[in-house]
């Protein structure tokens, strides 16, 4: 992920309605990354799961499934 990360992407040719979550307390990869994605994707919108580390959605999974159950309903 860090090298992924490294590299140059051009991000604003992603056109459809993406969600981009990170566990707010993630040691591996810092959350702050997903305003990356904010910034460049236009219809972008982002999550930190509160009290989670990298594998947020194993630790989280109501958390995760309902910010996922969110977005397919509202923005989909």
């Amino acid at each position: 992920a860090v090298n992924f990360l490294s590299q140059i992407f051009d991000l604003s040719i992603i056109k459809c309605p993406t969600l981009a979550m990170a566990g707010a307390q993630d040691r591996f990869v810092n959350p702050e990354n997903v305003k990356i994605f904010a910034r460049h994707i236009p219809q972008c919108q982002t999550v930190l799961i509160e009290e989670a580390d990298h594998f947020f959605f194993l630790e989280k999974p109501l958390a995760v499934g309902l910010v996922l159950s969110r977005f397919f309903k509202e923005v989909l």
